[in-house]
């Protein structure tokens, strides 16, 4: 009896704490965005919007549509000198760097962008390791192969490629691990993980019927195009997978198989794909896709831009897993709804609903509710989020308890036009892997350095 009430009361905390942050954040009001860019001439190298994974911060129009949010998607803008210290001393290396970018663009019609963050995490509680750290180095890019003027990219091809080192940071463990530590079955956080320098995608991209039809092939990843959402990006918004993730789903890491997009109007977008189920990011693929075993999945996503309102996203999608014989994993289903619709200029109340058969997974039900904000206080490049949800074991869980709950809340920070810094925290209450706690808290924090 005790044991409900302190739940139900911090569950009540929870959503009460949800509707005073939403209450106070839709009071800001961002200003009119400015009036875009010239067009750029035909004789230079296409935009960023159908090159390369996005560069730091939201243009004033980055609505989370599936043509912006799946890799190579649109460039994400900011004022040439934004932030807290839109004068610092990483400012001196931002022109030579640009300088660089645009030669190779224009020379060798070839998109590049570096990134590197850094994470901690410190839980509160738990019977394990508490404190968890990582870095994350990357480089990616897109070679135009043909068709890169301007007037022709609506039958462009391009190849397509990311390599990138990841590793804990004088901690035991990367905060990907830290829920094994503190007994919760959603992980605190989603690509915080370690793994070798690899090539983790490579790919061929054809745009066709100028640009209604987008269709790839290679080692990809499933998490770039199915379960989106305007705020699901551990880069940049939420941490826990909750909100950042499909906790009731298990996506490869990086294996070979193919991605459609058909943007059948600027509303409706339908995305299909299949890739190697035993795929990983440090391997090739080549002997593991000969088993013939995929993970497949399709996608519909409603994209409409309501009057007095904004953009939003009404996502529905269903995947299926195939079985691992050799290892005794039986195969696995799954359905999402995920919802993120602005009631103002940046301002997105979100909804995300999962179902999973759990097989590899454990999770069968999760759902979480939040608002997100870009663009924060009027400051370009900021954000602000905050959630609550739970999810709920399948049966092969052995533990007392049926359900378990979570928050998050968080504080982006435009340090300079290439910096960002986030600052926040997450509220465990119930893990089912750890009945003797009631509760865990998590402060973190997240640094990206994106050129």
């Amino acid at each position: 009896m005790g044991q409900h009430a302190i739940r139900h009361s911090g569950v009540r905390a929870l959503i009460a704490g949800v509707l005073a942050c939403a209450g106070a954040a839709q009071g800001q009001q961002e200003p009119p965005p400015p009036p875009p860019p010239p067009p750029i001439p035909a004789s230079t190298s296409p935009p960023a919007d159908t090159a390369q994974e996005s560069p730091t911060a939201e243009p004033d129009d980055y609505s989370g549509h599936p043509r912006e949010a799946s890799v190579g998607g649109r460039e994400r803008k900011l004022p040439e000198h934004a932030g807290l210290f839109p004068w610092s001393p990483l400012s001196l290396i931002e022109p030579p760097i640009k300088g660089l970018k645009d030669w190779t663009s224009k020379e060798l019609r070839l998109d590049l962008g570096f990134r590197a963050a850094f994470f901690f995490q410190q839980a509160t509680g738990g019977p394990g390791e508490r404190t968890a750290a990582s870095q994350d180095y990357r480089v990616y890019g897109t070679f135009h192969v043909f068709n890169w003027e301007e007037e022709k990219k609506g039958w462009a091809g391009n190849v397509y490629f990311r390599a990138e080192y990841r590793d804990k940071m004088f901690t035991d463990i990367p905060p990907y691990d830290l829920n094994t530590q503190i007994g919760t079955l959603f992980t605190t956080a989603y690509g915080q993980d370690e793994h070798d320098f690899a090539m983790v995608q490579l790919f061929y991209e054809q745009f066709l019927f100028d640009g209604d039809l987008r269709l790839r092939l290679g080692k990809i990843d499933p998490d770039d195009y199915f379960d989106l959402g305007r705020f699901a990006d551990d880069y940049r918004y939420f941490s826990n997978t909750l909100f950042s993730a499909f906790p009731s789903a298990n996506h490869p890491s990086g294996g070979l198989g193919w991605n459609a997009q058909w943007y059948i109007t600027p509303e409706w977008t339908l995305t299909g794909g299949m890739s190697d189920v035993r795929g990983r990011k440090v391997w090739p693929g080549w002997e593991t896709v000969n088993d013939g075993r995929f993970i497949s999945a399709i996608d519909v996503t409603y994209s409409p831009d309501i009057e007095g309102m904004g953009k939003g996203n009404y996502r529905l999608g269903f995947e299926h897993r195939a079985s691992f014989p050799n290892e005794d994993r039986p195969q696995d289903n799954s359905v999402y709804f995920n919802v993120d619709q602005e009631v103002a200029k940046d301002i997105a109340p979100f909804f995300r609903f999962g179902y999973g058969t759990g097989n590899s997974t454990a999770v069968e039900y999760v759902t979480s509710v939040g608002l997100g904000i870009d663009n924060a206080f009027s400051r370009p490049g900021d954000a602000f989020g905050v959630g609550v949800g739970f999810d709920t074991p399948d049966d092969a869980v052995v533990s007392p308890r049926d359900i378990e709950y979570a928050g998050e809340i968080f504080y982006r920070f435009q340090l300079t036009h290439a910096m960002q810094w986030t600052i926040g925290g997450q509220l465990i209450l119930d893990p089912i892997l750890a009945p003797d706690d009631d509760a865990a808290g998590v402060f973190e924090m997240r640094l990206v350095i994106d050129f």
